[in-house]
């Protein structure tokens, strides 16, 4: 089911790019005089999270105060083929400071390392190709290489992927392919995050999304992710960790002259696999109810998940030891609604007050409180969060007004901090 599913997201988007094949490769002279710039991007982000869940005695994650910032320079050339088409190769360095994560003086201990000390802060290098082009009302970007996770304008739901893989785990590793049309918006992403080794699993993650709006104030959607999680040279087993969602919207901000009054309706259907169980299949699902209200740049979102665990291998050991964890899901692991892997109907509420004042188009700053209401509405504590996103890009290249709409500006503000291990 999910490699039909995968199949056809493709097919949509190659079949896109082939009906206008012959703009797209067309070199025109004229254009030929001015081919080449030199081309520079920086990103930087400063996070600040709060996370308090003693009242849920921390089964499903652990409190902490998580604060830093990122820095993404990029600097390379850009080609223009033609009017409708233009290439670019691109350098960069991703470096992020997690504030008071410094060594210490005291012999033995693992946070005496070196590799805590600011030199090594230079976590790693962006190298990656890029492609942008005009084919008739449709506008194609791609990127191949290794760069920035928020490349990606898709807006997947934390069940997909959770704040602390969007902070600590920053770059893809393989391509992504973006097509957006007048009502239509659909990507496709492949990044191979696991080489295969002694003591290293080979594991890659594939995920699209598509959305596309019918009027002002109804769309239709989905998202989907494949995890391949497959053994090391020494141990392990294969796991398939598979998430799909369709989703409607619909949106009355128009009717009620507000920022924002929407109501989101969604269904997860989970494909699991353990292979090294005779009966390793599981096909969890759930329906989800979103509502959003915002005026005055102040605003509320709630997501009320009922249904049964996202996450039934959570707890699972593999044969070297390990738990699977976060190893394998990607997403927030209240989706796993009750503390133990049970395979039952439950309810998970996510409710955050935030405030999102417009400072200026190439400047993010968001400021909110989220609490978590897990296991049929008990109370596992909560989260104050400050993010603040500048994005040169959006300065130097301004967005259409298409690109401009609701949609994407929820998804890039999205990216907030937290630890590997968390929400």
């Amino acid at each position: 089911m999910m490699k039909k599913i995968i199949i056809i997201s493709t097919a949509l988007l190659l079949g896109a790019v082939a009906a206008s094949a012959q703009s797209f490769f067309s070199w025109s002279s004229r254009d030929r005089e001015a081919k080449v710039k030199f081309q520079y991007d920086v990103n930087f982000e400063y996070n600040f999270d709060n996370r308090e869940f003693d009242r849920g005695k921390e089964q499903f994650t652990q409190s902490a105060t998580l604060y830093g910032a990122r820095l993404t320079p990029s600097i390379g050339l850009k080609i223009n083929q033609n009017i409708n088409t233009s290439h670019k190769i691109m350098m960069g360095i991703d470096v992020m400071k997690e504030f008071g994560k410094s060594p210490v003086s005291v012999n033995g201990s693992p946070e005496a390392d070196n590799g805590l000390e600011n030199i090594r802060l230079f976590r790693e290098l962006t190298l990656y190709y890029g492609i942008e082009s005009k084919l008739g009302r449709w506008k194609i970007k791609g990127y191949a290489g290794m760069f920035p996770r928020y490349f990606s304008e898709a807006d997947y739901s934390k069940a997909f992927y959770s704040d602390s893989l969007r902070f600590y785990d920053n770059n893809l590793e393989g391509a992504l392919i973006k097509a957006l049309g007048p009502k239509s918006f659909f990507e496709f992403s492949f990044d191979w995050n696991g080489k295969f080794g002694q003591d290293r699993r080979e594991q890659f993650i594939v995920a699209s999304y598509g959305r596309h709006d019918f009027t002002d104030w109804f769309s239709l959607g989905y998202a989907l992710k494949y995890h391949h999680y497959a053994k090391t040279a020494n141990y392990g087993s294969v796991v398939d960790d598979g998430l799909l969602q369709p989703f409607a919207r619909f949106g009355f901000e128009h009717f009620a002259g507000i920022q924002d009054l929407s109501l989101t309706l969604s269904w997860y259907q989970a494909f699991q696999s353990d292979r090294r169980l005779e009966n390793g299949g599981r096909t969890p699902g759930g329906a989800e109810i979103g509502i959003g209200l915002r005026n005055w740049n102040v605003g509320l979102r709630n997501n009320l998940y009922i249904g049964r665990n996202l996450m039934p291998f959570y707890n699972s050991i593999d044969n070297g030891g390990f738990k699977y964890g976060h190893n394998v899901y990607t997403g927030s692991p209240f989706y796993r609604v009750t503390p133990f892997d049970e395979d039952k109907w439950s309810v998970y509420d996510m409710m955050e007050v935030f405030y999102e004042p417009h400072i200026a188009d190439f400047l993010d700053l968001r400021l909110s409180i989220v609490a978590h209401f897990p296991d049929g509405f008990r109370y596992a504590g909560m989260q104050q969060k400050l993010s603040l996103v500048f994005n040169l890009d959006r300065l130097l290249n301004p967005e259409t007004p298409r690109r401009q709409s609701a949609r994407i500006r929820r998804t890039r503000k999205s990216s907030v901090p937290g630890v590997i291990i968390g929400i």
